[in-house]
């Protein structure tokens, strides 16, 4: 049997809402792993502050993608099961 491919507007769509679902606890695992790291190994203050500043960043933007790119990716995947009917 043949599996369904899936249309690209639904790929989008799906990956508009898992990869800030999935992106969230990579960065904030990546932070205290960081933290914890850079308070047992003695570095600098400017390079540890500077990476979680970076990682602080980026948690922001997933929390701003879920917030923005489910219900884009919900849009995306009910538009193109409305197309399919036709």
């Amino acid at each position: 049997m043949d599996k369904p491919k899936l249309s690209s507007r639904r790929k989008w769509g799906i990956g508009f809402m898992v990869g800030p679902l999935l992106a969230l606890p990579v960065i904030l695992s990546l932070y205290a792993i960081t933290t914890f790291i850079f308070r047992v190994v003695d570095v600098s203050s400017i390079v540890a502050r500077s990476v979680n500043v970076i990682y602080s960043l980026l948690g922001i933007l997933a929390v701003m993608g879920i917030i923005i790119g489910v219900p884009i990716g919900i849009i995306l995947i009910v538009i193109d099961s409305r197309q399919e009917k036709k």
